[in-house]
């Protein structure tokens, strides 16, 4: 039946003139644009004619932006079903139904459930959501049940989600299939000092993922580009870190990046933030061996050549030193899955090591140049007449580059 509604509700969305909700998308309440961004977002790659025709057309640069981005979620949720399928949506029309039911009905198949923390399971909230993704309906849940989401690890592999007691911030966010877009964090920092003070303020953004995905990035520092920060007058507001305010610490969470924008404390609200992701996930991963031989040709993995730097066994353990080279292979510290490998020894018995603390990764040039990548590995074990190295490589990546725009970001 809610499969049913979905659909009736979708075949409307194609029925229905967008005119009006093209419209909106120039209305003063931020609650209304929202709603029209929806609307029209529904109308999927059948209505991307008449939405582009209404860009072109649009006289209102805000209205032409807004049209612009509408379009490219579009084309960016084609594109994503076709790397990761189709993402989960949900119809839920709650009224007095309890949390825990609600969380049981969009639990994403092969993930842990949704626990509802300190949160009476329950308790009943009234809902109304359509054809939300899973992130949407979360969000969704939480708000209705006076909760946030919060995100912990179990083990290396398994992160589960869980409500919380307590509202979260209420900032913009934009949901495309398996991943949230969304400021999470508005502050000020100030400098006091004799002769005046200084003052900056901080705008995080941060990009969530489904926990059924699988990244292939293990450092995220390019992971959010940020193209503009405009203040209400159209004024470009972004600026560089100062040097007074030292090293800042994102409050990182699990499933998600973040990327700080610095901007003039003077910027007049509201604040419009734009930019694009770049993440990296895994589309196939291939088990590899490499004889421990060193100085050697190495072993070829499609562009890249992989070869044994050195191996210094012990009775106390033993370190493995791996180098990977290629041409314009800006990915190539990101192959090793969750950087761990293992040495087989001449009995067939498998040594299990990691890099830990002390292993270093990192990539050197890109574009036409040769990129190099290094890595070490310990074990914590005696390995007898070692022979070779087992590892899991990813031959293939899914790049995530979604472009947004996140209207009605207030400093405080």
């Amino acid at each position: 039946m809610r499969a049913a509604a979905a659909a009736l509700v979708l075949c409307l969305a194609f029925q229905e003139d967008p005119a009006r909700w093209i419209e909106k998308l120039g209305n003063e309440a931020i609650e209304e644009r929202e709603e029209a961004t929806r609307r029209l977002q529904e109308l999927g790659p059948a209505g991307l004619p008449r939405l582009e025709k209404a860009q072109e057309e649009a006289r209102d640069p805000e209205v032409k932006a807004r049209l612009a981005s509408i379009v490219a979620t579009i084309k960016k949720r084609a594109e994503l079903a076709k790397a990761f399928g189709p993402t989960k949506r949900v119809t839920l029309a709650a009224k007095g139904r309890k949390v825990s039911e609600l969380l049981q009905e969009i639990r994403i198949a092969g993930t842990p459930p949704v626990g509802t923390g300190d949160l009476d399971p329950d308790a009943t909230v009234d809902l109304n959501l359509t054809n939300a993704t899973w992130w949407e309906a979360l969000d969704g849940i939480a708000k209705a049940a006076g909760a946030r989401v919060a995100l912990e690890r179990q083990n290396s592999r398994v992160t589960a989600p869980k409500l919380v007691t307590g509202r979260g911030p209420a900032f913009p966010a934009m949901y495309v299939e398996q991943f949230r877009v969304s400021v999470v964090e508005v502050k000020r920092h100030e400098l006091r000092r004799p002769g005046g003070t200084e003052d900056i303020a901080m705008i995080v953004v941060e990009v969530s993922y489904q926990p059924d995905l699988k990244p292939a990035r293990q450092t995220f520092g390019k992971s959010i580009v940020l193209q503009s920060v405009r203040d209400a007058k159209g004024n470009d507001v972004l600026v560089e870190r100062p040097r007074w305010l030292g090293g800042t610490k994102l409050n990182a969470r699990e499933l998600s990046v973040q990327k700080a924008a610095w901007i003039r404390a003077d910027a007049e609200a509201p604040i419009t933030v734009e930019g694009t992701t770049d993440l990296l996930f895994q589309a196939e991963a291939k088990e590899t061996t490499i004889d421990l031989k060193e100085g050697g040709e190495g072993l070829k993995l499609g562009e890249a050549t992989v070869k044994v730097v050195s191996f210094r066994p012990s009775k106390g353990g033993a370190v493995l030193k791996l180098t990977a080279e290629a041409k314009g292979e800006a990915d190539l510290a990101e192959r090793f899955i969750d950087r761990t490998i293992s040495i087989e020894d001449a009995e067939g018995k498998a040594h299990m090591g990691s890099c830990d603390s002390r292993c270093e990764s990192r990539s050197e040039g890109g574009g036409t140049i040769d990129v190099k990548a290094e890595w070490e590995f310990r074990f914590p074990s005696e390995i007898k007449d070692p022979r070779k190295a087992k590892f899991r490589w990813v031959s293939e990546f899914h790049r995530v580059q979604i472009p947004f725009r996140l209207e009605g970001v207030r400093l405080p």
